[in-house]
């Protein structure tokens, strides 16, 4: 009994409400940056060309999901949307960094495949995206 009862509270706990949106939100922006980045590597383009330009629709994707449907932060005024996207897209921006040196070293230097790398990199882009929406851009909603 005593088993199950802190299963569920571990459970709850790391699948609160907000976790299971930010689950959804962050897999179909990681579906819209994939799809888009995958076109762009099939089309000839190079690595960094389609990671930026799959990073750069990705952010605005994603701070309309995270901003409604994750953290709920329905303050539309336009001081608050500047003030919440410069945090939003300057955290972004951090982390497309840390994803492209990645992406280079996994690609160019370990030579691996780059659809699996930017597979493996992507997990680490949503972990870090999550962190830094919650802890600075809408910390005031959660």
């Amino acid at each position: 009994m005593q088993f199950g009862f802190l299963f569920k509270k571990i459970f709850n706990k790391f699948l609160s409400k907000e976790i299971v949106f930010y689950m959804l939100a962050g897999l179909l922006t990681t579906i819209v940056a994939f799809i888009l980045y995958s076109a762009l590597i099939f089309g000839g383009r190079g690595v960094v060309l389609a990671n930026t330009v799959s990073t750069i629709v990705a952010v605005f994707f994603a701070y309309i999901t995270n901003k409604v449907l994750v953290f709920k932060a329905l303050n539309f005024s336009i001081k608050n949307i500047a003030k919440e996207f410069a945090k939003f897209s300057t955290n972004r921006f951090i982390v497309y960094i840390i994803d492209t040196v990645l992406l280079i070293i996994l690609i160019n230097i370990l030579l691996y495949d780059p659809i699996f790398s930017k597979v493996f990199t992507s997990i680490i882009v949503i972990i870090s995206n999550y962190i830094g929406s919650k802890k600075i851009v809408f910390k005031n909603y959660t």
